[in-house]
């Protein structure tokens, strides 16, 4: 009996100093409908009145996962180095867990989802995860233009000029006034002077 509570003593004592060591679990705890980034989500999460009488064409059970992560992704950015990494991972599974449910290559929010997984796997320093995610992005839409600017502004972090360049290329096929794309391309035009 005495060895069960030592053990018990020991594995509560280890769950504490291991939740005490993570300061981004107590600040994403709590009720996302409640924070006030809730407002601003897009129309699938139902938070915002504007979109009060939004209908969805597919199964929108599962969508609460990544409207949770984009509400609460912001708060990562409070916190530095390994904890701000371990943050932002965190958020990514809201995505994966709806990508994962929701397969279809036919699902109308995979490229959104994507690249917002993406944007997060950016944020958190894990630029190959992020750089399979806006591909992936790209592949279920090709006329997203937000993953094509999300995948170039990694690849510019990454020095990969000459490939982001292309990849601006290839979205400017899509839309060839595009903002946010030209700006990039004038952004590697000054970086490779």
């Amino acid at each position: 009996m005495k060895l069960y509570k030592f053990i018990c003593l020991v594995f509560f004592a280890a769950m504490s100093l291991e939740l005490h060591a993570a300061p981004w679990v107590d600040a994403l705890a709590g009720n996302w409908k409640d924070w006030p980034e809730a407002k601003n989500l897009p129309p699938f999460c139902g938070t915002n009145p504007r979109y009060k009488h939004y209908k969805m064409n597919f199964r929108s059970s599962y969508l609460n996962h990544p409207c949770e992560s984009l509400t609460k992704r912001n708060t990562c950015f409070k916190f530095n180095g390994n904890d701000r990494k371990k943050c932002f991972m965190a958020i990514s599974k809201g995505f994966t867990y709806t990508l994962k449910l929701q397969s279809n290559p036919d699902f109308p929010l995979r490229p959104y989802l994507l690249s917002e997984l993406a944007l997060t796997y950016s944020y958190a320093g894990n630029y190959g995860d992020a750089v399979k995610a806006y591909s992936e992005s790209i592949k279920a839409n090709k006329k997203y233009i937000k993953a094509y600017a999300g995948l170039a502004d990694v690849l510019i972090k990454l020095k990969n000029y000459k490939e982001a360049g292309k990849i601006i290329e290839q979205g400017l096929k899509y839309d060839p006034r595009s903002k946010r794309l030209i700006r990039r391309k004038d952004k590697i035009a000054q970086l490779i002077k």
